[in-house]
């Protein structure tokens, strides 16, 4: 379907429709605009500490995505979880409240920003965005599959322990440890939304992951104090000559 002309108040009354069709007008009140999200790369956003939410029109090629938009920031303003997480427990609680109620909604990439692997993102007591992660799955293996014949000549990297123990190792010169689960952990499909490991591999495997990351981290914040007290050296010798 194509994108027909909307204005903010075409906006704010599918708010209200939604609102009350989907969560019986419970939700509370918000200012609801339209804007340019490029800066953030986003097409969507609920900014749920001011109550407002925003849409890019422009950033949209249908109707149908800018419904599904809304839907999924309304969905952020319902979620009243504490997850660390913006697309955690709660927030799927919710998209599956909205599957279930047959809203014009979708599962995509934009609800797992960071997974790799929908199907293993998604806890299994959220049966009905299990399915539709299914068929995301599909896509994203099909995808990876077309890559794989392209390049049949390129060598394959085993994605095993000792290859994601030096992904930890790597990310310790910038990024905290949780980040750093979350962020590798998404990646490789090791944890699930709220950051929690997947098998009983993952778990056995994140602390042997911690110890090398710590030893990672120390050796590099040690070259970083001698580096600054070597730069700190260098520029008085400088202000001294």
């Amino acid at each position: 379907m194509k994108k027909t002309n909307w204005t903010e108040e075409r906006l704010r009354r599918l708010f209200r429709r939604y609102n009350q069709r989907y969560w019986r007008g419970k939700l509370s009140r918000y200012a609801v605009s339209i804007g340019d999200l490029k800066e953030i790369h986003a097409v969507g956003l609920c900014k749920r500490a001011v109550h407002q939410v925003v849409v890019d029109i422009a950033a949209h090629d249908s109707d149908s995505e800018i419904r599904a938009t809304l839907l999924h920031e309304m969905a952020h303003a319902a979620d009243k979880s504490k997850s660390r997480y913006g697309h955690g427990d709660g927030f799927f609680e919710q998209i599956e409240n909205l599957l279930r109620q047959r809203a014009p909604i979708r599962l995509s990439m934009p609800e797992m920003p960071g997974h790799t692997l929908p199907l293993v993102a998604v806890p299994k007591k959220f049966p009905l965005c299990r399915k539709a992660a299914v068929k995301l799955e599909a896509k994203r293996s099909a995808e990876v599959k077309r890559v794989m014949r392209k390049h049949k000549d390129k060598p394959i990297i085993q994605i095993n322990a000792e290859y994601l123990i030096h992904a930890f190792e790597d990310a310790a010169m910038e990024l905290t440890w949780e980040q750093a689960k979350r962020f590798i952990g998404q990646e490789y499909g090791l944890t699930d939304i709220e950051g929690r490991p997947i098998t009983a591999w993952v778990r056995r495997l994140l602390p042997k992951a911690r110890r090398a990351y710590n030893v990672a981290r120390r050796d590099f914040l040690q070259d970083e104090r001698l580096r600054k007290k070597y730069e700190a050296q260098d520029a008085e010798e400088t202000k001294n000559t």
